[in-house]
């Protein structure tokens, strides 16, 4: 971590802007190796952004795995459409692309999984390629087509009318709001495919309150009743959350008794900064009996 630090202190100079000193603390914390430590824009910044008349859209949705980039979508008023594969943009490799971005990823461990699912995402690599390497002028594609052949176009940022970000302000209000249902549903949902033998249950979340033991046990039931033996179960959007959560998954898919854990250990019993830390009382007790008990614990399957 010393030269982590050391390296990102020779990135500061005069002057800079906070994006410019917010891409240097991304990549030093992300050698902090920790899914849940992050660096995000200040509220001032924010709200510089919301104020400004006009703003830039990055002009391309993709799909990112391992050294490759692919179009999700068309781009308009371009020869560009879905499945195009991208070379290079700006005449930088789509494989040194990804190597460099996930760089400013932060992860649990070396979980390149979790790198990848995210920068996957379109919204996510657009703010994180603006973020790293700028915004030019003019985005210089180098692609292969359907039929493999390597083409080359240029294309501009997509401008957001100055009229757009007003317009949520101006609609009725909850025209857009999500019921409880639809928000439950993009958090955990089962689709079963009977014809085909198999069942697909979605999870992206073990955190909040989705419902999710309730959720296992009808959705279990289910499968019971249906006679579907085959069953996926989709976690690559699954941020994680509350252990007790996966577990109750776990004992409907285990076929023995199991432990989570064989042993949990602390240097001390308690942080040095545990006032910054909500509910630090408890989580320190709840530490302390399963450093004693954890070996002990046991869960039946179901």
């Amino acid at each position: 971590m010393d030269s982590a630090f050391e390296a990102g202190h020779l990135l500061l100079k005069d002057s800079m802007t906070e994006f410019e000193f917010r891409r240097v603390l991304a990549l030093v914390v992300s050698n902090v190796q920790c899914g849940h430590t992050s660096v995000r824009a200040s509220r001032s910044y924010q709200k510089y952004f919301d104020t400004l008349a006009s703003k830039r859209s990055f002009p391309l949705n993709v799909k990112t795995w391992s050294d490759s980039i692919v179009l999700t979508a068309p781009v308009k008023n371009t020869p560009l459409v879905r499945g195009d594969m991208i070379d290079s943009i700006n005449g930088i490799s789509s494989k040194q692309i990804i190597d460099t971005l996930l760089r400013f990823i932060p992860a649990d461990g070396n979980n390149t999984v979790a790198k990848s699912q995210l920068l996957s995402g379109s919204s996510y690599f657009a703010s994180l390629y603006t973020g790293v390497f700028g915004w030019p002028k003019t985005f210089h594609i180098g692609y292969k087509d359907s039929l493999g052949r390597a083409r080359q176009t240029i294309i501009q940022p997509v401008a957001v009318p100055k009229d757009s970000i007003f317009k949520k302000k101006n609609k009725p209000a909850g025209k857009d709001k999500k019921s409880k249902a639809e928000k439950l549903k993009e958090q955990r949902n089962l689709q079963l495919s009977a014809k085909e033998g198999y069942a697909v249950m979605e999870i992206n979340t073990f955190s909040g309150s989705p419902g999710l033991k309730r959720f296992f046990r009808n959705s279990f039931q289910m499968l019971a009743d249906s006679g579907i033996n085959n069953l996926v179960i989709d976690l690559r959007l699954n941020g994680g959350g509350r252990i007790n959560n996966s577990t109750d998954l776990t004992r409907y898919v285990a076929s023995k008794p199991f432990k989570i854990g064989d042993s949990i250990f602390a240097k001390k019993p308690s942080f040095k900064y545990g006032r910054f830390i909500k509910n630090n009382i408890a989580e320190t007790l709840l530490r302390g009996f399963l450093q004693k008990n954890v070996r002990s614990v046991s869960f039946p399957a179901l």
